[in-house]
């Protein structure tokens, strides 16, 4: 069993919706299948990059994001919410939400 840290895999996901929304779903299904299927180590940076640049992403650019602070606030903020709800690890999947929205 491996334990990762995926904050840089949150805020590439966050640069993505903010630069080109339509390839997050692209970008999250590579992720997963990198991480969950390929046991590709999701920490590195240039495993980051490669799974930005299979989906099509501008590689080079998903580099300088993940090599910056970029969405760093933005990751903490959502991170701290989920935090509240009793959200200890990811991925963590919400079936049925309790506030009846679904």
């Amino acid at each position: 069993h491996r334990i990762i840290r995926t904050g840089d895999s949150h805020r590439l996901v966050e640069w993505c919706k903010a630069t080109q929304p339509q390839t997050v779903d692209p970008l999250m299904e590579t992720l997963f299948k990198a991480y969950f299927e390929d046991a590709r180590d999701l920490s590195r940076r240039e495993e980051l990059v490669a799974c930005a640049a299979a989906c099509g992403l501008d590689g080079e650019a998903a580099g300088k994001a993940l090599d910056s602070d970029a969405f760093q606030r933005e990751v903490d903020a959502k991170a701290t919410g989920w935090s509240r709800q009793g959200v200890r690890g990811v991925p963590f999947f919400v079936v049925h939400p309790a506030s009846g929205n679904g």
